[in-house]
């Protein structure tokens, strides 16, 4: 039933077109930096991630490190990703003890169907993301039986919400549209994918219009204009999102990395920017090397220093590695959609 890849296909597609004549040129060089260092990144990156999960810092039945649920689940998600990954055997070696059993999936879903509020729509939404890729690698349909209920509870919320395409942080819509889809097709729901991607045209490309402020992202943790482009990538088909992209880019440009966050919040910003500019570089037909320079920017900018993610524990050590991961995951083993 899974899409299981043990590389990313456009990772291997980008090796292969720079490795071409006429082609190598066109690299960014900090792109080459990262591909290089992928393995050294990834393991710093979960080194700081498993530490975090491991604690005990709330009452939570298995999502209890990173201070909050949220945190946690994705935490998860970043080492079961890292076990996936075809650069490093360290987490590969250790899925079975990395993987959730069902019945401490079960006590965390009775929290979510006791708490109509929590974590809705953000934790939700890496929770769907933690379980598909959980199926990629064991193949099993007890995590589609049990994490069903929380897609249906997440998009009729979503179906209703009225916050929009610029909703930010913890009440990212994209954010959530995003993992709905990502699931419905990976579990081959095909009616809710076709209800998620009506949502997606109805709410944000009907007007055909693709005007975004990076300045509105400043203070979330949450990329808003390139969360458009992983959304665009997903219920267009390759014309459709090229001529999307080329208008996309004329219209608003790229985003510029974030020297200096304001908040502790801003500095995950520049790795979820990081998400949807790959999805802008990956789902087209034509190179975009602007684009490929500006997912490197954002990528190593979000890394360097190693305070931005390993610093203050309360304030980035818990969570913003794992967006790193997540930015990192087309390049060491693929993301599963």
């Amino acid at each position: 039933m899974s899409k299981y890849y043990l590389i990313s296909a456009m990772m291997a597609a980008v090796i292969c077109m720079f490795t071409l004549p006429g082609y190598a040129a066109e690299m960014p060089k900090q792109l080459s930096l990262i591909i290089k260092n992928r393995e050294a990144i990834l393991g710093n990156l979960t080194a700081q991630i498993e530490y975090c999960v491991n604690r005990t810092d709330t009452r939570h039945i298995y999502f209890h490190g990173c201070i909050d649920w949220h945190s946690s689940v994705h935490g998860n998600w970043s080492l079961l990703a890292a076990a996936r990954a075809d650069v490093t055997t360290k987490f590969s070696q250790k899925f079975d003890q990395l993987k959730i059993r069902p019945e401490d999936l079960k006590a965390e879903i009775a929290l979510l169907k006791s708490n109509p509020r929590f974590e809705r729509p953000y934790g939700r939404a890496w929770f769907l993301r933690l379980m598909i890729e959980q199926n990629a690698q064991d193949n099993s349909d007890v995590l589609l039986k049990l994490s069903f209920g929380v897609f249906d509870d997440l998009f009729n919320y979503i179906a209703r919400s009225g916050r929009g395409p610029y909703s930010k942080s913890y009440n990212s819509e994209s954010w959530a549209l995003i993992n709905l889809y990502d699931y419905a097709d990976h579990f081959l729901l095909k009616e809710r994918r076709e209800k998620v991607k009506q949502v997606v045209l109805t709410k944000y490309f009907r007007a055909n219009t693709a005007d975004c402020n990076y300045a509105s992202e400043r203070g979330s943790f949450m990329a808003i204009c390139t969360n458009w482009a992983m959304l665009a990538r997903r219920v267009m088909d390759t014309h459709t999102f090229d001529s999307w992209a080329d208008n996309f880019i004329k219209r608003n440009g790229l985003p510029t990395p974030i020297t200096r966050p304001r908040s502790a919040h801003e500095f995950g910003l520049n790795f979820s920017r990081a998400w949807g500019l790959w999805d802008l570089m990956n789902a087209s037909s034509v190179y975009r090397p602007e684009v490929a320079k500006a997912y490197a920017n954002h990528f190593i900018t979000g890394y360097t220093p190693a305070t931005n993610w390993s610093g203050d524990y309360y304030q980035v050590g818990h969570w913003v590695a794992q967006f790193g991961v997540f930015a990192l995951q087309p390049l060491i083993g693929g993301r599963v959609k």
